[in-house]
């Protein structure tokens, strides 16, 4: 029975390529975002662009 420390040599032809390190398995198109999220990214576009239209010095 291999200890935890033991290191498993895998030969080329039994290693599985499919997998790419830094990548998703499946790159699947991302959904359509939630309407709370839209709201929420339109209420901190419409703050910022009022901050930068009424703060001093601008």
């Amino acid at each position: 029975m291999p200890s935890e420390s033991t290191i498993e040599i895998v030969s080329p032809d039994n290693a599985d390529l499919s997998v790419v390190p830094g990548r998703s398995a499946s790159r699947q198109p991302l959904g359509r975002p939630r309407v709370s999220t839209v709201v929420l990214m339109s209420v901190w576009v419409a703050a910022l662009v009022l901050y930068l239209q009424v703060r001093p010095g601008g």
